[in-house]
């Protein structure tokens, strides 16, 4: 597999990894298909897990004082949502993402895939209340070349200056899951 193990409670976990193809029913609604994943991962790998709370370090998603300055997508455009990561040197900036259709959970989600150095001890979860679609272009420097002193917005400054929120680091109680049993083949077809 050539990658690492996880760690979790002084038990190490080696990463399985399963392509899971499916249909899902023509007349089934978006909100509807997690729930069926759900249940198909229960059906064929005897998944079953159980929701807890914790309180954990997060990063809130909220706008800034001068509100949010992404651009509403537009109202037509067909295209699909997502983020387009690139290199930039504009103003000291090393890393740039051109993010479509994103809503303020996207943005949230997206942050954390787009710049995980700098959010290793907890999640960003949106408190934005914002309800819109949005498309933004971001740029900001990594955290390591932050702590090396290079110049360039960290991803704090640039959310803030670029997409008028702000990231506020703070405990919450936070919902999670918890896998109580999997087995490592699925059952067949």
């Amino acid at each position: 597999m050539g990658s690492e193990p996880a760690r979790f409670r002084d038990r190490i976990f080696w990463p399985i990894v399963f392509d899971v193809v499916a249909r899902v029913p023509v007349e089934a609604a978006k909100e509807q298909i997690p729930r069926m994943l759900q249940t198909l991962l229960a059906q064929r790998f005897k998944l079953a897990l159980h929701r807890d709370q914790k309180v954990m370090q997060i990063y809130a998603l909220e706008v800034a004082k001068n509100g949010p300055k992404m651009h509403e997508s537009a109202d037509d455009d067909k295209g699909e949502s997502g983020c387009g990561r690139s290199f930039a040197e504009t103003q000291g900036a090393t890393l740039a993402a051109v993010c479509r259709k994103m809503s303020s959970s996207n943005v949230a989600q997206q942050l954390q895939a787009l710049a995980p150095g700098y959010f290793t001890d907890g999640p960003i979860l949106d408190k934005s209340g914002l309800k819109g679609v949005y498309d933004f272009k971001l740029e900001w420097i990594t955290r390591v070349e932050a702590n090396n002193g290079s110049d360039g917005p960290t991803i704090f400054d640039a959310v803030q200056k670029q997409l008028g929120l702000k990231l506020d680091a703070r405990k919450e109680s936070v919902e999670f899951l918890v896998i109580d049993h999997c087995e490592k083949e699925p059952t067949e077809n």
